[in-house]
């Protein structure tokens, strides 16, 4: 997986083992938040036609070998992402 990630920058990960996963970091109490966010998602105003049919939530994580899941602060693209921007 990590080679995955370095080579194209994500990884698809299988339910059954994105949960041993995310258990291994903690709790999964607030998974029932989580999934209700998903109902309130914006209109995606990055598509060429202002996202009126699509909508999304992103946002950008970082995470170290040996610390904790930290979200960046509202705004922050990930540098791939910035630079793909860029060549539009």
């Amino acid at each position: 997986m990590v080679e995955e990630i370095a080579r194209d920058g994500y990884v698809f990960v299988h339910g059954d083992e994105m949960r041993t996963l995310l258990t291994g970091a903690g709790s999964l109490a607030d998974w029932p938040a989580f999934a209700a966010s998903w109902n309130s998602l914006e209109l995606d105003h990055y598509m060429a036609d202002g996202g009126r049919y699509r909508r999304r939530r992103h946002a950008v994580f970082s995470a170290a070998a040996a610390g904790a899941i930290v979200r960046a602060p509202r705004g922050r693209a990930s540098p791939r992402a910035r630079a793909s921007r860029s060549r539009r």
